[in-house]
């Protein structure tokens, strides 16, 4: 860097002034002889790398980010074997036509352990095997009630259908 080039900034309509190019010059000089002359400063110098060492370093750091991306995939596939074993419990208690409400009570986690779990409940409980469907409609339920009470017209539009209450 020379004085000339420093002299053609300008803040504003005004050239630096000779204080500031010439601190700018001393520092960059101090700057210099710091990067030719570490010794001088205290400094060992820079260090210089054989092209072994750069691989070995490289190939250690690879390894290092690998090694980070690896869990990831381990969290993917105990995600994906809980969904399974999910499903395999969904479809048990379908076909035992167990109550749904189990997959939320006992853990899905291990889906032998579940299905031991749900034959012993259904045992100690039979209860909850009865089943769950409502009863057939009946004119008597309520609901023939709720449309006498209202104007016969809408109550035409809404009643159900006469094959339906057979």
């Amino acid at each position: 860097m020379n004085k000339e080039f420093l002299q053609n900034f300008k803040i504003g309509d005004q050239a630096l002034p000779d204080v500031v190019v010439n601190a700018i010059l001393e520092e960059n000089q101090r700057d210099m002889n710091a990067v030719t002359h570490p010794e001088e400063n205290g400094a060992t110098g820079a260090k210089l790398f054989t092209q072994e060492e750069v691989n070995r370093i490289i190939s250690e750091r690879l390894a290092k980010e690998r090694a980070k991306a690896e869990p990831k995939e381990d969290e993917r596939e105990q995600a994906l074997k809980a969904r399974e074993n999910r499903m395999d419990c969904r479809e048990y208690i379908a076909g035992k036509k167990y109550p749904v409400e189990l997959l939320d009570i006992l853990d899905t986690g291990n889906a032998e352990t579940f299905k031991n779990m749900a034959d012993k409940l259904a045992k100690a409980f039979p209860t909850m095997l009865k089943s769950q469907t409502p009863p057939p409609y009946s004119p008597t339920t309520g609901t023939e009630m709720l449309w006498s009470s209202l104007d016969p017209a809408i109550a035409s539009a809404f009643k159900p259908p006469k094959e339906w209450k057979e």
